[in-house]
């Protein structure tokens, strides 16, 4: 059960900007703790949700050749692992931080896969 090589790579992307000195986090998540549902700021608001839809597709279709029984499922799990990361890498100057995450991706990819060819 080995998972795509282009998902591996773009896991492994991470880890380069969570390294560099000038990492801040997400300025979209940062954001929409500033400007969530309760801000009346609608121009804000509908960038932030611009950024998470373009990060949902770009995950989709990452996991679409899986052909998964449930893959929506596998999409926001993988989606929680990417923000979280990037919570976790500008609160914690861990070195192994994206391996771990990569390593909880490749968990959560085999149990959908496992999943998959059982039903």
């Amino acid at each position: 059960m080995e998972k795509p090589a282009q998902f591996r790579v773009e896991t492994n992307t991470l880890d380069e900007p969570f390294r560099s000195p000038s990492f801040r986090g997400c300025p979209f998540v940062k954001g929409l703790a500033e400007f969530g549902p309760e801000a009346n700021s609608p121009d804000v608001q509908a960038t932030i949700a611009f950024y998470f839809k373009g990060l949902h597709e770009f995950v989709t279709s990452l996991i679409k050749p899986l052909a998964l029984s449930d893959p929506e499922k596998a999409v926001i799990q993988i989606l929680s692992l990417i923000q979280g990361s990037i919570v976790m890498a500008q609160s914690t100057p861990d070195p192994g931080l994206v391996k771990t995450i990569c390593d909880a991706a490749r968990v959560l990819l085999e149990n959908a896969l496992t999943a998959s060819s059982e039903t």
